[in-house]
This record gives C-alpha cells, sequence and structure tokens, in this order.
C-alpha cells in the first residue's frame, strides 16, 4: 500500500494548513503579484534641484524599482537616461516642461 492511498481528505488539508502557516510566518505578509509597495522618497543628488526619486519594492521583495519626478510638473521617467534626455530638450525649448515632454515622450517609457 501506498502512503498516497492511505491519505484521505482530513489529513490533506491538516497538511495543507501547515504549509500555509509556515509559508506565511517566513514570507511576512503576502503582496498581490504585479503590486509594489511605496518605499521611500529622496532628493535626487545626481539631477538639479527639486528633482525627486522615488523607491518602490516589487512583490517579490527581492528587487526595488526607482522613478524620477519632474519638479514642476512631477512627470514619472524610469531612467537616468531618460531624465538626461529631458533635461537636454528642456534647455532647447526654454524652460517649458510640458512641450519638452511631449518631444520626448516617443522615446521615454
Amino acid at each position: 500500500m501506498f502512503s498516497f492511498e492511505i491519505n484521505n481528505d482530513s489529513s490533506l488539508e491538516t497538511a495543507r494548513k501547515k504549509n500555509k502557516g509556515w509559508q506565511s510566518s517566513i514570507l511576512g505578509p503576502k503582496v498581490e503579484k504585479g503590486q509594489a509597495t511605496f518605499e521611500r522618497e529622496v532628493a535626487s543628488t545626481d539631477f538639479p534641484a527639486g528633482w525627486t526619486v522615488q523607491f518602490f519594492r516589487r512583490s517579490c521583495k527581492t528587487r526595488s524599482d526607482r522613478y524620477w519626478f519632474s519638479p514642476k510638473t512631477k512627470k514619472r521617467f524610469r531612467s537616468k537616461v531618460g531624465v538626461n534626455l529631458f533635461l537636454e530638450t528642456l534647455t532647447k525649448v526654454g524652460g517649458d516642461e510640458d512641450k519638452a515632454f511631449e518631444r520626448i515622450k516617443s522615446n521615454v517609457r
């Protein structure tokens, strides 16, 4: 006789409950897949005054994402490359953030 043949529904449920409890105690509170948790917001040291960086912890809890925000209109950028492109375009259009963003939005995600 095999062990799976003597297991009944109640013993399987008990094992699942124990396993679920053990996982939640090790992993902490469960976060929905694909959702990030806000960690902190700090002033950016890489860009001119007013730029901020927000850190979001991914649901896997091992990685975090950074987003840079412009000072006036709070446009969001996912990379330093995008911010640098925005700053270059900003000087060309005379400091108008909306016009600069319109020009580069197809190049920046």
